[in-house]
């Protein structure tokens, strides 16, 4: 089986499989794609996220990297619909059902338990990308975070900028 064909049925398998969109998603891509089987690097995998992050739609759009760096713009094409298509599929069906089961207590604990587990699925993949970031990405990163939430730039402004700084840089 070619490597393609293998990132799509990881990209299926994960968008089967994981619940709570990109939240719980995330962990599990950069688990699947960079550590098991090596498709992205750790720094191809944060440049994906980032760019799914200033990209209008889910933010697994910007693992279509993954795709496109195996067969082009058709690749990118099917490893989002790999990603998206189950979990669109699941939710209109578990909607319908989750609606009428959730009074059963133990429907009801283990959707409480699903909630409860995306945060820590969060906490694990920033450790995770805290490894492969710098000091300068870290001062750089907080500078950001520093600068919106006071207001004192727009984060229009900021995004622009690492823009134009990764233009630059490349």
């Amino acid at each position: 089986m070619s490597e393609f064909m293998q990132l799509l049925l990881v990209c299926a398998k994960v968008g089967t499989l994981t619940i709570g969109g990109a939240a719980s998603l995330l962990p599990v891509l950069r688990h699947e794609l960079v550590s098991v089987h090596g498709f992205l690097t750790p720094e191809e995998f944060m440049q994906g996220m980032a760019l799914g992050e200033v990209t209008p739609g889910p933010a697994v759009v910007g693992l279509a990297i993954a795709g496109i760096k195996y067969a082009k713009l058709p690749g990118g094409a099917l490893v989002l619909v790999a990603l998206v298509l189950p979990g669109l599929l699941w939710m209109g069906g578990v909607t319908a059902a989750a609606r009428r089961l959730r009074v059963i207590p133990a429907v009801g604990w283990f959707l409480s338990g699903i909630r409860l587990a995306v945060p820590a699925l969060l906490i694990a993949l920033a450790w995770d990308l805290a490894a492969a970031w710098s000091a300068p990405a870290f001062l750089v990163a907080g500078g950001t975070l520093w600068l919106t939430a006071t207001g004192r730039v727009h984060p229009s402004l900021l995004i622009l900028a690492a823009v134009g700084v990764g233009v630059l840089r490349s």
